[in-house]
């Protein structure tokens, strides 16, 4: 799914002018967004969110899971583009998705990252090294 082209970056961009790609309308998927879940379905593909709307995601992964994806991750999932709740996370990882943190952050406000693992149990997590600009935190 997009990232930086997404409908979420664009509409919170400081350019009200930046192109996007929309991926659903009135809490519906598009039908080019369902061809491309049916491409990474039929060529046996991981499906990332990308930076869609946390709103978007769950359409996603559910249209993935019925059309036979097999890999899927929730890209940044409390990150970016908007913060998954736990709810969230959680139906996602029961349609298969994996669920991505960025390790820059994974101690950041509190733990919540580290608590959101814990609870959804670390075999349905990824963590990425995503925008390390600095030393990565002690741990």
């Amino acid at each position: 799914m997009p990232a930086y082209n997404s409908e979420i970056e664009a509409r919170t961009s400081k350019d009200p002018n930046k192109p996007f790609v929309a991926v659903s309308r009135n809490g519906e998927l598009l039908p080019a967004t369902r061809h491309v879940i049916a491409l990474v379905a039929k060529n046996n593909l991981i499906l990332a969110s990308g930076h869609i709307a946390v709103e978007e995601a769950p359409l996603v992964f559910r249209e993935a899971r019925k059309m036979g994806v097999q890999h899927m991750i929730a890209t940044h999932a409390m990150d970016l583009s908007g913060k998954m709740t736990i709810a969230q996370m959680q139906e996602a990882a029961k349609l298969g998705a994996i669920i991505e943190f960025d390790f820059r952050n994974i101690l950041d406000d509190n733990a919540v990252r580290v608590d959101a693992i814990k609870k959804l149990a670390a075999e349905h997590c990824l963590i990425s090294e995503f925008w390390t600009k600095v030393t990565p935190p002690k741990i």
